[in-house]
């Protein structure tokens, strides 16, 4: 007969892997940490919404996932749940097609090289830190830009073909014509140590 110790240790796991099991997520927060090498990013329905993550933190719904690579990395991510992206770069292109996702805010440090960005029709705040390279984001027509320059160094920042500044001669603020009365707007801040920022409309 077990004694009354077994039973509340027995008890406590059952309470544990209950919780377990009812920790749900809507979202997801995935942080990629890259030291070199390319970066593909895109869509795919049946990839699964964690990458098959082990471990991952659920706290007030969102799930949050850090992977971690070094070299060439191809991923797949899957655009059922929104999103809140990081990504973190030491050397290299990326290549991001962020059209198909539910996009909540992106963040992206990029130290050298090129990084290729599309935007979906979303509002939502995104925070680029480039040390050196050139960074290329594509937005759908109907999003109006705003660009926050918290830190200009030295380089350019071209908007619709514009040079809006260039050198170490820049303003705080530069914002799309549509900005004001666009449904979906982002916000950009911008540290720019040295390098080159566009922004396009897509065709």
């Amino acid at each position: 007969m077990p004694n009354k110790t077994m039973i509340n240790l027995l008890g406590g796991l059952v309470l544990m892997l209950g919780s377990a099991a009812a920790a749900t997520y809507s979202s997801v927060y995935l942080t990629l940490n890259q030291t070199k090498g390319r970066l593909i990013l895109g869509a795919k329905n049946t990839a699964p919404p964690l990458l098959n993550a082990k471990t991952p933190v659920i706290r007030s719904g969102m799930a949050f996932v850090t992977l971690t690579h070094s070299g060439d990395w191809a991923l797949k991510l899957s655009p059922k749940l929104p999103l809140s992206l990081t990504v973190q770069r030491s050397e290299g292109n990326a290549w991001l097609d962020l059209r198909p996702f539910k996009l909540r805010g992106l963040t992206l440090l990029q130290e050298n090289g090129e990084l290729k960005i599309s935007l979906p029709a979303e509002t939502l705040d995104v925070h680029l830190d480039q040390t050196r390279g050139e960074t290329i984001i594509t937005l759908p027509k109907s999003v109006g830009v705003r660009v926050k320059a918290e830190q200009f160094s030295q380089g350019e920042l071209v908007m619709n073909g514009k040079t809006m500044a260039a050198g170490s001669d820049s303003d705080d603020k530069y914002q799309s014509d549509n900005f004001e009365a666009a449904k979906h707007k982002v916000n950009i801040y911008l540290t720019l140590v040295d390098g080159k920022v566009i922004l396009k409309s897509s065709p």
